[in-house]
């Protein structure tokens, strides 16, 4: 009992002497670590490759993100990133990349335009569905950026992706809509036509 006793200590000491923080550099070096001291102009760290225990100096716009080895992240490069943005908000830019980014809206615009062909009230349900609820995270299509985990950019992103998804399932209603009904005008007309025609003939 003694000697497992002994054997888990060992074990333990072993583990926190290889338990590394994992520092990340802008320019993408990967550095095992162990972090001392972060202060707001620079990161103190003693580095494993080393091979002593000479502290060394990083200065915090040179540093991505630090993994510690708790398994805490902290992203330093987002700073640099979101005072990139100037005068416009993060919200506003999420609402921007919407615009461009945001595709998948096709299938609830498009089913939506076949309900509605059948029948026109067939199709306000999709319509209703579709355009009152937010899209899915999966169909949002976030591009690869600094800001898509910034909840004020999420918000702007998700507002926008909603309106347009919106639009364009209304839009596709109204398209719908109107061939439905110039259809059955188009067949009144014909057969209007023909039983003038055939009024005449007889």
């Amino acid at each position: 009992m003694r000697k497992l006793f002994l054997l888990s200590i060992i074990l333990s000491l072993v583990m926190i002497s290889y338990s590394q923080d994992i520092i990340t550099t802008i320019k993408g070096d990967v550095l095992k670590t162990k972090v001392v001291r972060v202060t707001d102009t620079h990161i103190e760290f003693k580095n494993y490759n080393a091979g002593n225990d000479s502290i060394l100096t990083l200065a915090r716009p040179d540093v991505r993100r630090i993994d510690y080895q708790n398994g805490i992240m902290v992203i330093y490069a987002e700073d640099i990133a979101l005072n990139q943005v100037s005068d416009t908000s993060l919200f506003a830019k999420g609402k921007q990349d919407a615009r461009l980014y945001y595709r998948d809206y096709k299938a609830a615009a498009t089913g939506t335009l076949i309900a509605t062909l059948a029948n026109p009230l067939y199709g306000l349900i999709p319509a209703i569905a579709c355009s009152t609820t937010k899209p899915k995270p999966v169909n949002l299509n976030l591009p690869a950026n600094e800001f898509r985990q910034n909840p004020d950019y999420l918000m702007g992103y998700l507002s926008m992706a909603k309106k347009i998804k919106s639009k364009k399932v209304w839009k596709n209603y109204g398209i719908g809509s109107g061939i439905y009904v110039g259809t059955i005008v188009t067949v009144a007309l014909l057969i209007s036509a023909l039983t003038t025609n055939l009024d005449k003939g007889f």
